[in-house]
């Protein structure tokens, strides 16, 4: 998705190997970062695995990165706090 910031959000899914259950799907986020001030840089990617194990989870989370243009170095912070909002069943503002 193109935003103004030019930040994209997307799933990424791992499949690992986890002692006394075996093969073990978790989904997470990758950022691709190609705002017009990192224009002579490569674009800056960050990666956050291991966010849930349900795929409809985590596509709930990338759709409000994308919806509300979400800047990346609020990535870790944003998750956390959508992690903590349905353990708790509250609301979460981007």
């Amino acid at each position: 998705m193109n935003n103004k910031y030019n930040v994209r959000y997307k799933m990424i899914k791992t499949t690992e190997l986890v002692d006394d259950i075996g093969l073990v799907t978790a989904y997470g986020v990758c950022c691709r970062d190609e705002r017009p001030e990192r224009k002579r840089q490569r674009a800056r990617y960050q990666m956050i695995t291991n966010i849930s194990t349900k795929k409809s989870f985590v596509a709930k989370l990338v759709y409000m990165l994308r919806e509300y243009e979400a800047d990346p170095i609020h990535l870790q912070d944003l998750i956390e706090d959508y992690l903590l909002s349905h353990e708790t069943g509250g609301a979460i503002y981007l």
